[in-house]
């Protein structure tokens, strides 16, 4: 009986540590590579009702990065809104996607605004350098 017990116990602790090791491990995989060469950057502010989602269809762990690094070329960021703290939320599980032509050298940055009780609500992002949107807006109007 206490090795039927023993045998139980030592196979609950490897699944445990298996998945506790599976769990951490997915995180720090997440961060996109800098790119080679000449790059363009995009500011992003964490405080945002956004984050980043995926970059080019890969998952990115955004917890701490306030500007992410691209080679010239048009790339996709999928967005989610955040939850916001005692405010209502905006459709949370709401997902979409805002392309955008990265230039080299150039700095860009995700810009967001809505109505008081976000019923209407736009997302863009912005060339830094040129002061122009450089992708689609996207506007909820429900």
């Amino acid at each position: 009986m206490t090795r039927k017990i023993a045998a139980i116990a030592l196979l609950a602790c490897t699944l445990v540590v298996g998945t506790f090791v599976g769990c951490t491990t997915v995180h720090t995989l997440m961060e996109p590579p800098r790119p080679k060469g000449p790059s363009a950057s995009l500011e992003y502010n964490r405080k945002l009702l956004l984050y980043v989602l995926k970059i080019d269809g890969k998952r990115v762990f955004d917890a701490a990065v306030d500007r992410f690094e691209f080679a010239p070329g048009i790339h996709t960021l999928s967005l989610r809104f955040r939850p916001a703290p005692g405010q209502q939320t905006i459709r949370s599980g709401s997902e979409f996607d805002l392309s955008f032509d990265a230039q080299a050298n150039h700095r860009y940055r995700i810009e967001f605004s809505g109505s008081q009780d976000y019923s209407k609500w736009s997302a863009h992002i912005l060339d830094l350098d040129t002061q122009r949107r450089v992708s689609s807006i996207i506007t909820d109007m429900d």
